[in-house]
C-alpha cells in the first residue's frame, strides 16, 4: 500500500515538473513572439472583363486551368465591328479624296488670280496711252488745232479704259477671295481626314477588344460565361488567381504592435497543413485599423463610446520554396508568430 502512495506520488510530481516545464516554455514562448490567429493567406486576384459588349464566340480555358498573361481567354464575334471598321476605312478615303479635290481647285484659284493680276497690265496700259492722247489734244485744243469732238472722244477714250481698270482690280480681288476659300476648305478636309482616321483608329482599337486576353499569369477562377451568352461592358467574365505571388495579412491587436517592427522573423502555421514548415518577415505595417477601412467606421464622438482594441494589419512576405507556392492558396487560415 505504501509502494502504491509513493509511486502515485513520485508519478504525480512528475507530472507536476513535467507541467511546470512545459508551461515554462509556453511561457517563455509567448514572451519571444506575439501571436494571433486572426490570419490568412492572401494574393492577387485578377478580374477579367469586356471593354465591349456582343455575343460570346468563343472560350478558350476552363475552369481551374494555368493561363499565361497575353493567352486568349475569350473571343466576342466581331462581325459588326468589322463591317464598322471596313465603314470607317471608306469614310477615309473619301475624306483624303476631299482634300485632293479642294487642293486642286487651290491650285486652280491660284492659275486664276495670276491671270487676273496679267489682265490688269491691259488697262493700265490704255490709261497711259488714252491720258497720253487726251493731254496732247487737250494743248492742240487750247491752241485751236483740234475740234471739241476729238476732245469728247479722247477723254471718252480715258474713262473707258479707267473703268476697265476698275473691274481688273475687282476681277483680281475676286479671284484673291477664291484663293483664300479654297485654302480654308483645304483645312477643312484635313481636319475631316484626322477625323476619319481617328475613326478608323478607334474602329480596329475595337476590333481589338473582341480578344479578351490573359492580363497576367494565373489560374482560372470562377469562370462563369458560356459561348452565345451576351455581354455587357465592364462585365466580369472570370478571375486569374496570382498563385505565384501569395502573402500572409494578420490582424494583430493594438498592444501587441510595440514588438512587431519590419523585417521581424516569423514563423507562419497553415491550418490545412500542420506539418508544412513555412516562414518568413514582416514586410510592411497598415497606416490605419481594420476598422477605418470598413463600410461604416466607428465615430467616437457619436456620445455611445465604447472602447474595444483595434486591429492592425500586418503583411507579411513568406519565404516561398516550390511546396509552399504549390500548397498556400488565398484564403487559407494560418496562424502567425512574430519574434519580437
Amino acid at each position: 500500500m505504501k509502494l502504491r502512495k509513493i509511486v502515485l506520488y513520485v508519478l504525480l510530481a512528475a507530472f507536476l515538473l513535467f507541467g511546470g516545464y512545459r508551461g515554462y516554455g509556453i511561457y517563455q514562448h509567448h514572451q519571444a513572439y506575439e501571436i494571433t490567429d486572426d490570419a490568412a493567406i492572401d494574393g492577387n486576384i485578377v478580374p477579367v472583363t469586356s471593354r465591349i459588349g456582343g455575343y460570346v464566340k468563343e472560350v478558350r480555358v476552363t475552369e481551374n486551368q494555368i493561363a499565361r498573361s497575353g493567352q486568349l481567354l475569350v473571343a466576342i464575334d466581331s462581325i459588326d465591328l468589322v463591317t464598322r471598321c471596313h465603314q470607317a476605312e471608306a469614310a477615309l478615303e473619301a475624306a483624303k479624296a476631299q482634300l485632293a479635290v479642294a487642293k486642286a481647285n487651290l491650285q486652280t484659284a491660284y492659275q486664276a488670280k495670276k491671270s487676273a493680276e496679267v489682265a490688269l497690265e491691259i488697262p493700265r496700259t490704255n490709261i497711259w496711252k488714252a491720258e497720253k492722247e487726251y493731254n496732247r489734244y487737250h494743248e492742240l485744243y487750247e491752241q485751236n488745232l483740234a475740234t471739241p469732238q476729238q476732245i469728247d472722244q479722247y477723254q471718252a477714250t480715258l474713262e473707258t479704259a479707267k473703268s476697265q481698270m476698275e473691274m481688273a482690280k475687282q476681277s483680281v480681288a475676286a479671284a484673291q477671295e477664291q484663293v483664300q476659300t479654297a485654302q480654308a476648305q483645304i483645312k477643312v478636309a484635313e481636319a475631316n481626314v484626322v477625323l476619319r482616321d481617328k475613326d478608323v483608329e478607334n474602329a480596329r482599337l475595337q476590333l481589338t477588344y473582341t480578344r479578351i486576353n490573359a492580363p497576367v499569369d494565373g489560374i482560372v477562377s470562377k469562370d462563369n460565361i458560356q459561348p452565345g451568352q451576351l455581354i455587357q461592358p465592364g462585365q466580369p467574365l472570370m478571375s486569374l488567381v496570382d498563385n505565384q505571388q501569395v502573402w500572409v495579412t494578420a490582424n494583430f491587436k493594438e498592444t501587441q504592435m510595440q514588438g512587431i517592427e519590419i523585417g521581424k522573423e516569423v514563423l507562419i502555421h497553415v491550418d490545412a497543413y500542420p506539418e508544412l514548415d513555412v516562414t518568413g518577415e514582416v514586410e510592411s505595417l497598415s497606416a490605419a485599423t481594420g476598422s477605418k477601412f470598413s463600410l461604416i467606421p466607428p465615430d467616437n464622438a457619436t456620445g455611445n463610446f465604447v472602447k474595444m482594441v483595434q486591429r492592425i494589419p500586418v503583411r507579411i512576405a513568406i519565404h516561398h520554396n516550390e511546396e509552399t507556392l504549390q500548397k498556400l492558396k488565398p484564403g487559407m487560415s494560418v496562424n502567425v508568430e512574430v519574434k519580437k
